[in-house]
């Protein structure tokens, strides 16, 4: 698996969210499989939106925080929360590559 560079466009990002692809890049930003998101893998994730990452089927973080994950329904989920700039670039990016795929994704 080739790392995808950090500063790469969301089109770089489109195809590895539309497969359920395991992704890494030259940075702190990382994708793939998991089988829900629990207290060993939730980072900085804030408890409101426990609940909901806890049918993930697929998160991307950044560092160790899952700053969007989809679900086994196939609904992407986004965190609103204020991180900081490069966290809310990060999930901004891959926000914009799920849109170029078509995803469904709520804001929550």
């Amino acid at each position: 698996m080739a790392k995808i560079k950090i500063t790469a466009t969301a089109e770089a990002f489109r195809l590895d969210l539309e497969h359920g692809a395991r992704f890494t890049t030259t940075g702190p930003l990382s994708g793939g499989p998991v089988p829900g998101i629990d207290s060993m893998s939730r980072g900085m994730l804030p408890e409101p939106y426990w609940v909901a990452a806890g049918d993930a089927v697929y998160a991307v973080y950044h560092y160790e925080t899952p700053i969007l994950w989809k679900a086994a329904d196939g609904t992407w989920y986004v965190p609103m929360h204020s991180y900081s700039g490069r966290t809310s670039a990060a999930r901004n990016k891959m926000m914009d590559a799920l849109e170029l795929s078509g995803a469904h994704i709520e804001k929550i």
